[in-house]
């Protein structure tokens, strides 16, 4: 049955906590609208809300497992850090401290000895900062009652107030549960190589790497690293080191002693080389350290295996990638053969901490490298390799071949849902032991979302191939079912043609006439003996993003004004109203479409200039038309205005050339374009402009057809060009209508006057008077034609 219908709209099925009286002004009602429920400090991180007061305030909630749409009271006006910089916890800024001396404080204060430790334990930060644990933990209420903030597995803001003034005391007894201890290595800028462990503090760099990531230790003055208590020195009184991996690259469960001789690689040594100077096989040499890559990045020690006769049935070979799908793909080698000869290779998904797979010797600097692998030499193919064609998608691959999309992917491992349209000429892996997509029956195999565990099943939930323009509600409207039910079966949010979208067999979720969910139970949880239509259609989850407007097809402003209520922490829902009576944001191609709206309807062909009602868009009105319409008139105080987009021309992009392309007035374009209600209508690389005179060229290159154009380059003026034609510039200004100053644009196309005839003069003058004073002005300014005088050419 579908989760979504047992959320009743408006959250009327969730029990508010009682505080003893109304809603407080300082305290608001969140619902915790997140799909996870062990992320509950890390949406307070992101409001900047912190941990304490959510405690106190919520006194039967457990951080670590809080279900979908569970009531949550939290402090208003109340930022757990201080400025902007609050998110950034590598700043010591300051923090809201509610806790202090063992006792809650009445009203909280910004305090700044905080320290943001990772990966230390209680006893470790006391140890740390010389105080004690009694100390530490009466100024840390978190650390008191949360196991999972000690450990860090589940909390984000890992924030510790140190105790100031207190006495210190002895170290702290280590408590028997820890199975691990924290050494801080003062250093002069050394270089970490990996041997260092070994050589200075007899602990094998393999029992460092089981708690941390070598790679991203510090490497300035200090760095710290934790070291497992049951680590056993890394070389015994007899000289010998310890051996991680046995002769079959086996990784032990025990580490041992080993015979053979310990060699000390430096960074930038060839695996190959080191090989070949000791008459070693390569195979050998990896198998008995667990090592991948080509060269070492380390100094390091690494074992010398015993010579012997290479074998023949198996090789080494490079590759560029350390992970086991990845290497398959490369080398079109089934995962299972390769897992048998290097157990070391994991798939992306299935590393435990502390179990990467460059284990000690291999670190995230090695991923830039080749990487050593051993493969049979003997093998069958295990991928059909296909070659995609031009604008092919992998939904049209799943027709072509009975193959699902899902068993697609290219050889570098990425998901396939990731990707819609393949490149041209990319080659694409198929396992050559992939079921048909499609069986007899015409049922489609189905692949649970998330679980890569479950094997694939045919399924009996209808098909239904995208279209080009659906999207997610309006086909969750056609099959009558919840969006949340259609999402939860599929990988996609029906974007691309051809996506074969599962359709979920559950009860009705919508009202036929009007769109609106229906209620099945009441607040009690139940049945209506007839459902009920709800008030509005909602989204359940988190903040409604770019995602939810594509599912709906409503634009997420739209969504944000709908919901303002709640933005603004005046009322309080679970889930997000989404206002499907607005027109979609999304053309067929998914497109952004940009409207203008009126609070009535208007006919674009008419003329309200002379109307005794104001005609004004609003911004929130409820007819709305395509600003990308040629037809789309913007009426603003009863004067028209048409949208104009300068992103596809930068000459548009100059104010002035626009004014005078379209033959309108600049101070009037400058105005509209400074009104607020004008901003809020505009999106980037668009302005408003007065109702064009006449057509520019840029918009109608046909008004050119037959004149002599000359193109302006940078630095030309009016008067060059005049001399280039043997034209006076006075007749090219007027052909062009140039303002006084005979402005001009690099890049502007102006009309050249060829022939002056006594009906261009009558055109140009406007008569017998004019024509006489055009020639007087032409006579006094003859000796001027060089242009010293005349402006020059714009940007």
């Amino acid at each position: 049955m579908r989760r979504i219908l047992l959320v009743i709209v408006m959250g009327l099925l969730f029990a508010v906590p009682v505080l003893g009286q109304d809603e407080p002004d300082n305290l608001y009602l969140m619902y915790y609208e997140n799909p996870r429920s062990d992320q509950l400090d890390w949406e307070l991180w992101y409001r900047n809300i912190c941990l304490e007061p959510i405690m106190r305030l919520n006194p039967d909630l457990d951080i670590t497992d809080v279900e979908y749409g569970t009531p949550i009271w939290i402090p208003l006006d109340e930022p757990c850090y201080e400025g902007s910089q609050w998110n950034s916890t590598l700043n010591k800024t300051p923090r809201l401290k509610y806790y202090e001396q063992g006792q809650w404080l009445d009203e909280p204060y910004y305090a700044d000895n905080v320290a943001y430790e990772y990966d230390s334990t209680i006893y470790e930060i006391a140890t740390m900062f010389d105080v004690c644990v009694a100390d530490l933990l009466a100024e840390n209420i978190l650390l008191q009652h949360y196991p999972a903030y000690e450990d860090f597995t589940v909390v984000t803001s890992m924030d510790i107030f140190i105790p100031q003034g207190a006495p210190s005391c002895d170290p702290p007894p280590k408590p028997e549960e820890s199975q691990d201890k924290r050494v801080v290595v003062n250093t002069d800028n050394m270089r970490l190589s990996l041997d260092y462990f070994a050589r200075e503090l007899n602990i094998c760099a393999e029992d460092v790497a089981r708690l941390n990531r070598l790679d991203y230790m510090n490497q300035g003055d200090a760095f710290g690293f934790r070291v497992p208590d049951d680590a056993l020195p890394c070389y015994n009184e007899r000289g010998q080191r310890l051996s991680y991996y046995d002769a079959n690259g086996e990784k032990l469960e025990e580490p041992v002693y080993s015979d053979l001789f310990v060699y000390v690689a430096r960074q930038g040594d060839s695996i190959q080389a080191i090989a070949e100077q000791h008459n070693l096989c390569i195979v050998d040499v990896l198998l008995v350290n667990g090592y991948s890559a080509e060269f070492f990045q380390n100094d390091i020690e690494i074992f010398l295996p015993l010579p012997r006769d290479c074998p023949t049935d198996i090789q080494a070979v490079r590759t560029p990638s350390i992970r086991l799908e990845d290497t398959s793909k490369t080398l079109n080698i089934c995962e299972d053969r390769l897992l048998a000869l290097n157990p070391r290779l994991r798939h992306r998904d299935s590393i435990p901490s502390g179990e990467q797979p460059y284990n000690r010797l291999n670190s995230l600097a090695d991923r830039g490298i080749q990487h050593w692998v051993i493969i049979p030499t003997d093998y069958t193919p295990c991928y059909q390799l296909y070659t995609a064609k031009q604008n092919q998608t992998y939904y049209e691959i799943e027709q072509e071949l009975n193959i699902c999309f899902e068993e697609i992917s290219y050889p570098n491992g990425y998901e396939v849902r990731s990707y819609r349209v393949i490149r041209d000429g990319v080659i694409i892996h198929i396992p050559l032991d992939s079921p048909p997509c499609y069986n007899e029956s015409g049922q489609r195999l189905f692949y649970p979302r998330g679980d890569t565990s479950q094997s694939p099943e045919y399924s009996d939930m209808e098909i239904y191939f995208v279209q080009r323009g659906d999207y997610a509600y309006q086909v969750a409207r056609k099959f009558n079912v919840c969006v949340d039910d259609l999402l939860s079966v599929n990988r996609s949010i029906f974007t691309t043609v051809g996506y074969p979208a599962f359709i979920p067999d559950t009860r009705p979720c919508y009202d036929e006439a009007t769109g609106l969910p229906l209620i099945y139970k009441d607040e009690n949880g139940d049945l209506y003996e007839k459902p009920i239509v709800g008030e509005n259609v909602m989204h359940y989850g988190h903040r409604p993003t770019q995602s939810t407007s594509v599912i709906y097809n409503v634009c997420a402003n739209r969504i944000d004004d709908a919901n303002r209520a709640k933005l603004n922490q005046e009322s309080s829902y679970a889930g997000w109203i989404v206002p499907i009576d607005r027109p979609p944001c999304f053309d067929e191609y998914w497109n952004p479409i940009y409207y203008v709206c009126y609070t009535q309807p208007l006919d674009m062909s008419a003329d309200y200039r002379g109307s005794d009602k104001i005609i004004s868009f609003d911004y929130d009105g409820t007819h709305c038309y395509d600003l990308s319409k040629l037809d789309t008139v913007v009426w603003y105080e009863n004067r028209p205005y048409r949208l104009l987009d300068y992103d596809h021309d930068w000459l548009l992009s100059s104010r002035a050339f626009t004014a005078w392309c379209y033959g309108v007035s600049l101070d009037d374009m400058d105005a509209i374009n400074a009104e607020e209600d004008v901003l809020k209508l505009l999106h980037f690389h668009t302005r408003l402009i007065p109702e064009p005179t006449r057509d520019c060229y840029l918009d109608n290159p046909e008004t050119l057809n037959g004149q002599t154009v000359h193109r302006v380059y940078q630095n030309e003026t009016l008067s060059s060009i005049a001399q280039i034609y043997s034209v006076p510039y006075q007749f090219i200004g007027l052909a062009n209508g140039l303002d006084a100053n005979y402005t001009i644009w690099a890049g502007q196309d102006l009309i050249i006057p060829t022939i002056v005839t006594w009906r261009n003069l009558i055109a140009l003058g406007g008569s017998v008077v004019g024509v006489i004073a055009l020639f007087t002005l032409l006579l006094r300014r003859k000796r001027r034609i060089g242009g010293k005088k005349k402006k020059r050419t714009l940007d």
